[in-house]
């Protein structure tokens, strides 16, 4: 985490809390308050399982591929992973252990 903890009434979590689950991140940040560890156990098992759960949903959709739709003066891009299947798919496997 990239943050400025010095005043508790300017950090908004949500962006975080998005790609990490609800609470994630004042889960994190009581801990680093409390231990001043950054390697805690609590702050390590959260890291290790939003790693995991985003290598489940990138794994998920490795194989859609990106569309882009013209409608009228309209353009639509659908960004899809299979053009980066062949990067992503051994760091994926890795962090799945397949």
């Amino acid at each position: 985490m990239k943050l400025d903890l010095k005043n508790d009434e300017e950090f908004d979590s949500r962006n975080f809390d998005k790609d990490n689950g609800q609470g994630a991140a004042q889960s994190v940040i009581n801990e680093l308050r409390n231990t001043k560890n950054i390697n805690s156990p609590i702050v390590s098992l959260e890291h290790n399982a939003n790693t995991f759960q985003a290598a489940l949903d990138v794994d998920k959709n490795i194989n859609v591929k990106t569309e882009i739709k013209t409608k009228e003066n309209f353009v639509s891009v659908k960004l899809g992973l299979s053009d980066m299947k062949d990067y992503l798919k051994p760091k994926i496997d890795k962090v799945l252990n397949k």
